[in-house]
């Protein structure tokens, strides 16, 4: 073999290290961008035994358990707030648009609710907004449910 063939074979070489090497980085930086850009998952916890007791008891009307059951994916994570999808609470007018029903009605489950302490109402800014209780349902993300009752 000839000098220049043995030059060819080592930039040949050192070509194809470079370029598994920057390979690996771009294939990395691909996985570091997946894992950075992963959806923060958010779990609803609903407590069995108080809300069971709502539920046998009849404390609840129809119209309460289905304004929860609504409700539930728009618990803010940090405080328990009902809030639309760019993290707002929601007031009356969000409300009546999400559940369908009159504003009459919307104000009787709500009241219903804050008296069976289910819900407080919580006023900011003279806008009326309303946080649910975490003895009956709490928000968090995955990693910080608590999984005893």
């Amino acid at each position: 073999m000839s000098v220049d063939d043995l030059k060819k074979i080592a930039a040949r070489q050192l070509f194809y290290e470079l370029n598994q090497q920057e390979s690996h980085e771009i294939a990395k930086q691909r996985v570091d961008q997946k894992i950075s850009h992963e959806p923060q998952y958010n779990f609803t916890k609903v407590y069995k035994i108080p809300v069971r007791r709502l539920i046998v008891e009849g404390i609840l009307t129809t119209a309460e358990k289905a304004f929860l059951f609504d409700i539930i994916p728009f618990v803010n994570r940090d405080t328990n707030i009902i809030v639309d999808d760019r993290g707002f609470p929601m007031g009356q007018q969000k409300l009546l648009d999400m559940c369908r029903m009159g504003r009459t009605k919307l104000s009787e489950v709500t009241n219903g609710l804050i008296d069976k302490g289910i819900l407080t109402p919580e006023i900011e800014e003279g806008k009326k907004y309303y946080r649910v209780n975490r003895e009956y349902i709490e928000c968090k993300r995955k990693e910080f449910i608590d999984v005893r009752i």
